[in-house]
């Protein structure tokens, strides 16, 4: 059973799916977590796309609403 759901955004952080964005692809390539959670770092780069294109992930991106930098992101 597929479950929806809503995500909110803070008044600091704005939260958007993997591909709301043609600026996110950039923001991924830019985006570091340093040396010790490379996997991390890999997995969005990597992998994340191709498990949204295959139904096995959804993947959000974590935005400070002021930069615009890319802060973070999550997978479910």
């Amino acid at each position: 059973m597929i479950v929806a759901f809503t995500i909110l955004d803070s008044p600091l952080y704005s939260i958007e799916h993997i591909f709301d964005s043609p600026n996110n692809a950039e923001l991924i390539q830019g985006f570091s977590v340093g040396r010790n959670a490379y996997g991390l770092e890999a997995y969005l780069k990597e992998i994340a796309s191709s498990d949204e294109q295959e139904n096995q992930s959804r993947t959000y991106l974590i935005k400070d609403k002021l930069t615009g930098e890319l802060v973070g992101y999550f997978s479910l």
